[in-house]
């Protein structure tokens, strides 16, 4: 497997053979280059190599996929070298050496190398029996994919610059805190590499942030996430953003969440989260659905922040001019999916950044929920559209829309007194009274035998 052009024999890529994917030499003579080979190359987007040069050569340049990299770190022989690469993407990366001798003009050798990165897999429960063994095992760009069920455990990504999230189900995936801390834990430096996405967080108890927990310094992203029922002594009932934290908050949904201060988000000094396409509601009274302490400064709009007798947001943040203060109108208690109704359909900001592809339950965003003609992401875990809200047969449903619903819909016809805690079946549209709005959308439904 000699490649002809003077280098020593190497197999980079793997492959059982060192050939031209290994080395092109577009000069020759020129100065040898060795890239030396990485056993297991990390699985992020940036990574160091190192190689050797010979005696003399004091000048080199690096790009990877025609991106200039650097700088280049020499040994004190000058015989080694190192540079960091930035920008690498899943498959083949093409990394291009330049050399200069010290005392003549560019020699103008290159040589390409192939380096690859694949994110591992690792399934819970079936290959993992929680959550934290899987992140314990995961590498760097490694993706823990969690099937629905219940996971009575407190999480933390202990540096892991990892994706943990749901598999693209109807069903949920609940990380249940049982009040023994924050229920999901960021405090080693994790960056936007660090993605928790597709839960229901719930039951935290910590000093700040009782449903997740974000710390001085770090950046994680978090999206499609339902957080609720948690408590913190004092800041972040449901996220707590520390000092010089950079986290992304977009679609996810907020609710009955308590602090002293920041019953839904926390935002310590000097923070600078992204606060986008979220709903929060019925945070604690006195605590504020937003708290922004000062020198704080979230990109915070196209939110609905909503409680019927507590305060919205407080310090140097407005509500942003997108955003809106109205009943989200869920389904009903504990199901937070949108109703016909919700100001939150087609609300939200389609360029935010992080903006899911899917939504909590694995529909597509970026819908046109509101029959407008124009297509719009929603606010909140769950995007409106298809929704069927006319199977209400049984506790369960029975994913189809027939006599029974009908049946349903004339026992209920003409009630005026529904109410979170006393709901109605037949309220479809989530105003409160069973009337001929419930009876057009049970006729739009009606024949449907694949309700989701």
């Amino acid at each position: 497997g000699d490649c002809g052009c003077g280098l020593p024999d190497i197999d980079t890529d793997g492959d059982g053979t060192d050939d031209e994917e290994e080395w092109e030499a577009l000069t020759d003579p020129g100065i040898a280059v060795l890239i030396t080979q990485k056993e297991s190359p990390t699985k992020t987007s940036f990574q160091t190599i190192e190689g050797t040069i010979p005696l003399g050569v004091t000048d080199m340049t690096v790009a990877l996929n025609g991106t200039p990299q650097g700088p280049v770190s020499f040994s004190d022989t000058d015989t080694t070298w190192s540079c960091p690469l930035t920008g690498l993407i899943p498959g083949s990366n093409a990394v291009t050496i330049e050399a200069e001798n010290n005392v003549t003009e560019s020699i103008g050798y290159a040589v390409t190398t192939i380096l690859r990165i694949a994110p591992k897999i690792l399934a819970v429960p079936a290959e993992y029996a929680t959550i934290q063994l899987a992140i314990n095992e995961a590498d760097h760009g490694d993706i823990v994919q969690v099937s629905p069920g219940l996971y009575e455990e407190n999480i933390n990504f202990n540096g892991k610059l990892i994706t943990v999230t749901k598999t693209a189900d109807e069903a949920d995936a609940i990380i249940d805190g049982q009040l023994g801390g924050s229920v999901v834990t960021f405090d080693s430096g994790e960056t936007e590499m660090a993605v928790l996405n597709g839960f229901i967080v719930k039951n935290g108890w910590a000093p700040r942030g009782g449903g997740i927990y974000c710390g001085d310094n770090t950046s994680p992203v978090l999206t499609n996430n339902t957080i609720i029922n948690n408590t913190a002594d004092f800041e972040g009932g449901g996220v707590y953003v520390g000092t010089n934290a950079a986290v992304s908050i977009v679609s996810n949904t907020l609710d009955s969440n308590s602090a002293l201060y920041g019953g839904g988000i926390f935002c310590a000094p000097w923070s600078g989260p992204i606060i986008e396409n979220n709903i929060l509601t019925n945070s604690s009274i006195g605590s504020y659905e937003i708290w922004v302490q000062a020198n704080a400064a979230p990109a915070n709009d196209y939110n609905d922040l909503w409680n019927s007798e507590g305060e919205l947001i407080t310090g140097p943040s407005g509500l942003g001019g997108n955003s809106l203060s109205a009943d989200p109108l869920y389904v009903g208690p504990g199901d937070y999916r949108l109703t016909a109704s919700s100001a939150a359909i087609d609300s939200g900001h389609d360029g935010s950044l992080f903006l899911p592809v899917l939504d909590q339950n694995g529909r597509p965003r970026i819908l046109d929920g509101d029959e407008d003609l124009i297509s719009q992401t929603d606010m909140g875990a769950n995007e409106f559209g298809d929704l069927c809200e006319s199977d209400i047969s049984g506790s369960e449903n029975d994913f189809d829309v027939d006599g029974v619903d009908i049946y349903t819909m004339a026992a209920e016809y003409g009630r005026s007194d529904c109410t979170p805690s006393s709901p109605c079946m037949a309220d479809l549209n989530g105003d409160g009274r069973v009337n001929e709005d419930d009876l057009i959308l049970l006729a739009d439904d009606l024949g449907r035998a694949t309700c989701p």
